[in-house]
């Protein structure tokens, strides 16, 4: 890789006085200045960096620098002198004024030619490119040196056209040495046992990868090495010890990496990728993709295409890759590439829920038809038969659950393997929720919260299964869901209080997790205006009961309860609740006096009022 730069670099290095630049480039990251600095040796160049540059003396000043890096520390030395003054024979003389002109006498000296001047990151340089490319140009025309510019490709690729012929004689391109560039990256891996371990499995499989790709940046595929180790780091040890499990995952992760990392996928294009990929497929196979009309002559009429997900795209260049795998949630894959997160319990938990670890037994009927293009068709007909079952009998109760449960009969019957129709689906679906929310089976939720499952249209790892086509149905299921789940929660809600008042009393720092933080997490009624309704006096009588230095805890809970607005947006319905309290704590304490009137005081800070009465 890269032998075609070593003849003409060979010869330009052998003229005296070229009279032309070399110009030197490539995609980023693809290693412009270590291969040439290999090719060269550093030993046989003055090396000067364009990164940051504002001005054609900072250019001079490091050609100088490189060139005389003795005189350089010695011109720092005569700047620390500055203002410092002597007194000789009854004169008095600036200490750095006198070393700063005996070391400018010296910068007069011949610009050095025993050496090639290397000007990298062309691209970075803050001057302009056509003074940046005149600078340059003196040490060619005036001084005669051989000169190397280093630039990435296609940058200010206009004027560097203009000014080709005139400074430019040749230009080259350095192409990814990509064996050479992972034993670099690597090669400190035999120091690590799980390291080793790691590239003796995967270094063919990420190279293979690599290639297939055509990403030119090797720092793309050094970033991609290291996110691979952290994914490998949080697995168990029979997942390890899985070979085919071990290549789905590896293969799916390192190819969204490297698109990511490329530019050419972002975080929505990862979200629900099975069901993008499958919808497109089906539609395709439908011809609702490239459908025909005919005219009254018969002849088919082309309409536009339909617009393939990218997600699709990318599948399509990686053929052997199952991008429509499960073994790593969309989740997790998006929070591993674009944050750097690996959660460790969630990517084991998918990995186990696959049919590597899991016996079809034991995997929820919902997870296998989900999976529908990689089962065999009769655990495939028991899992729809068994979910038919769950449907028919309600046994399905926990909400993310009964979510996907629905949206796979919605699927069934997109894909032509029940014959409901998406109405009569709906209308059974509303009949299941109202059946369990007759029987106090419906799981409670917040009063006035957004409903997760519309926010994310997601559980366990898996997005809800949604078409176009049903879309409308969907959404009005979920809204059934959610009322039904409101209603529950206020059913239900006297119970709470009274756990509330009850925790109050007997717990008091346990009451200021569950309205509050819990270990840095919102706690169970964060999100809940729950303590609206509850007597005023109850609660003071239940806060008070406590020891004195335990008050303010209360206090400091409500305080991070309300902050940032939340009286006015998901806590509103507390606002007056909040408001009573103070106003009934101010009366308590105008009853006492001395140090029992300030501790009352207290109990109701400035802030807290504040975020009450605005």
């Amino acid at each position: 890789m890269n032998e075609h730069l070593k003849e003409p670099l060979h010869n330009y290095m052998n003229q005296d006085d070229p009279g032309y630049a070399l110009l030197i480039t490539g995609e980023w990251g693809v290693g412009k200045t270590h291969t040439l600095l290999n090719l060269l040796s550093k030993d046989n160049v003055y090396y000067v960096s364009l990164y940051g540059l504002s001005s054609e003396v900072d250019i001079h000043n490091n050609v100088f620098n490189a060139m005389y890096p003795l005189k350089n520390k010695l011109q720092l030395i005569t700047d620390k002198f500055k203002g410092l003054d002597i007194s000789a024979f009854g004169l008095r003389m600036g200490v750095g004024n006198v070393l700063s002109e005996m070391v400018g006498s010296s910068f007069k000296e011949d610009i050095k030619k025993d050496k090639v001047i290397i000007f990298d990151d062309l691209e970075r340089c803050q001057i302009c490119l056509n003074k940046t490319l005149g600078a340059i140009n003196k040490y060619i025309e005036h001084y005669g040196c051989r000169v190397i510019v280093i630039c990435n490709d296609n940058h200010s690729k206009n004027e560097l056209l203009v000014s080709k012929e005139k400074l430019f004689g040749l230009t080259l391109k350095v192409l990814p040495n990509i064996e050479e560039a992972y034993v670099h990256f690597t090669k400190h891996f035999t120091k690590n046992k799980i390291h080793n371990e790691f590239n003796k499995k995967f270094s063919k499989l990420i190279l293979d990868i690599f290639r297939t790709s055509n990403v030119q940046s090797l720092r793309i595929l050094k970033h991609t090495i290291n996110d691979c180790l952290q994914l490998y780091s949080v697995l168990e040890e029979k997942h390890k010890n899985n070979q085919n499990c071990m290549r789905e995952l590896f293969s799916l992760f390192i190819a969204s990496t490297f698109e990511a990392r490329n530019g050419n996928l972002i975080k929505d294009d990862l979200i629900n990728r099975t069901e993008k990929i499958n919808d497109f497929i089906f539609k395709k196979n439908k011809n609702e993709i490239l459908s025909y009309t005919h005219n009254d002559d018969d002849t088919p009429k082309k309409e536009n295409k339909e617009t393939t997900p990218k997600i699709k795209i990318i599948s399509d260049k990686y053929v052997s890759i199952p991008f429509q795998s499960k073994i790593i949630s969309d989740d997790d894959l998006n929070d591993a590439i674009f944050n750097g997160n690996f959660n460790k319990t969630s990517i084991c938990n998918s990995i186990n829920s696959t049919s590597y670890f899991l016996d079809s037994r034991n995997v929820p009927n919902w997870v296998i038809i989900y999976s529908f293009y990689n089962v065999d068709n009769e655990t495939l007909d028991n899992a729809i038969k068994g979910l038919k079952d769950e449907f028919t009998n309600r046994k399905v109760i926990i909400s993310g659950e009964m979510l996907h449960l629905f949206h796979l009969m919605f699927m069934m019957s997109y894909f032509k393997e029940i014959s409901e129709t998406y109405e009569e689906i709906e209308s059974q679906c509303k009949k299941y929720i109202d059946d369990l929310y007759s029987e106090g089976k419906i799981e409670p939720t917040e009063i006035n919260r957004t409903f997760h499952f519309r926010k994310n249209r997601s559980y366990g790892g898996y997005g809800f299964w949604t078409q176009d086509d049903y879309k409308d149905n969907s959404e009005r299921i979920i809204s059934h869901l959610s009322e039904a789940r409101r209603k529950s929660f206020i059913d239900k809600q006297p119970v709470i209080q009274e756990n509330i008042i009850d925790t109050l009393k007997h717990d008091i720092r346990k009451f200021a997790k569950l309205v509050g933080y819990d270990d840095g997490q919102p706690g169970e009624y964060f999100n809940t205006p729950i303590l609206s309704g509850i007597p005023i006096q109850k609660f003071i009588e239940a806060w008070l009961s406590n020891s004195k230095n335990q008050w303010m805890t209360v206090t400091h809970s409500l305080q991070i309860r309300y902050e940032d607005g939340r009286l006015e947006e998901e806590l509103s319905d507390e606002k007056e609740w909040i408001k009573s309290l103070l106003q009934e704590l101010e009366q308590l304490s105008l009853q006492e006096t001395g140090f029992r009137r300030h501790c009352l005081e207290m109990l109701a800070p400035p802030e807290l009022k504040e975020y009450a009465f605005g």
